[in-house]
């Protein structure tokens, strides 16, 4: 049996800490992984045998993970939306659907959604071995292109506990396209915030871009145990929500506006676009990130390595006065639910 025998699967609790059926599978590559985390604990009470088993214990018990996967058109945006908070998603029109997310309103309970992760791995006697993890809470979602790459994403979670007592789902894979680089643009200047049946638009494409990365982090509560009688931790409680991410492109006259920018202290939207080329009812499989206030965070950097000039931008993404929200991740799917 080899690695790839391995599964992955999700569901969304109804009520945080009880396990469902994990009936959506997501496909990942080779750095993804959950641990079991026991706190367990040793006495510093003196007696005659100090190394007597009666002197372990443990108080309580948590577990945490990561999910590297590749960005695809279909079968992510539950995900997504637990990821990052709000999500909805809109008929446009014959089989195209448009799915929007943004990151907790002000004032909205401070709670992601909760899921049920199962894990199962093939072992060399070809069993399986299945932990499930209910209570899962993502702590980050973190988009990665690299120069003639594809887009991938890896999520960190948080969760309360691990069973080994729940039976593997039987989830089938399903088919979706993938983002790529050759479907990459990257725009900036004055935002056009999306509708539910229009995608956000930006002012100027940037012609030189090489790479991006794009992060959500979710300030999550961890240390939350609860005197229950559980030994677990209460529901992750979300106390804030910061975007930040990276632009490298060609060190040329738009580049230099950007800089300018960061030298004059000034925000610009930001967009960066996906597009698979694949036709659906409606136009084609899209991922759109869009940003009406980033600012620079540090200096632009060019590189001095002799090599051909490119420049770095870090940057992160503020709610801006007449901004519905900080980010706005918007898809065009086929699917019709998130």
């Amino acid at each position: 049996m080899t690695y790839r025998d391995a599964q992955l699967t999700v569901g969304v609790e109804s009520a945080f800490g009880t396990p469902v059926t994990t009936g959506r599978r997501v496909l990942y590559t080779g750095n993804s992984g959950f641990d079991f985390q026991p706190n367990d604990a040793e006495s510093e009470e003196l007696t005659f045998d100090v190394d007597a088993s009666s002197q372990l214990y443990r108080p309580v018990v948590s577990a945490a993970g990561s999910i590297d996967l590749r960005t695809k058109a279909k079968g992510l945006g539950f995900l997504h939306k637990a990821g990052i908070g709000t999500g909805v998603s809109t008929l446009v029109s014959a089989s195209t659907y448009q799915q929007n997310f943004t990151p907790l309103a002000t004032g909205a309970a401070p709670f992601l959604d909760p899921l049920t992760v199962q894990w199962v791995q093939k072992l060399v006697d070809n069993t399986d071995d299945v932990n499930t993890f209910p209570g899962c809470t993502i702590k980050s979602i973190e988009w990665k292109i690299d120069n003639a790459g594809d887009l991938n994403e890896t999520i960190e979670v948080e969760a309360r506990t691990m069973s080994t007592a729940i039976a593997k789902s039987a989830v089938a894979v399903s088919a979706a396209n993938p983002f790529t680089f050759a479907g990459f643009t990257a725009y900036t200047g004055a935002l056009t915030e999306p509708t539910t049946v229009l995608m956000p638009t930006c002012a100027t494409q940037l012609t030189a871009v090489k790479s991006m990365s794009l992060k959500i982090e979710n300030d999550i509560v961890t240390d939350d145990y609860r005197g229950d009688g559980t030994g677990l931790k209460g529901q992750h409680a979300v106390q804030g929500q910061v975007v930040t991410g990276q632009l490298v492109m060609d060190y040329n006259a738009q580049a230099q506006t950007l800089r300018n920018a960061w030298i004059a202290n000034t925000a610009t939207g930001v967009l960066c676009k996906f597009d698979t080329g694949v036709a659906l009812g409606t136009g084609t499989d899209q991922l759109v990130f869009a940003m009406a206030d980033v600012r620079c965070t540090g200096q632009p950097t060019p590189n001095r390595d002799g090599k051909f000039p490119t420049i770095t931008f870090p940057f992160k993404a503020y709610l801006g006065a007449s901004s519905a929200a900080k980010l706005f991740v918007c898809a065009r799917t086929a699917d019709a639910a998130l």
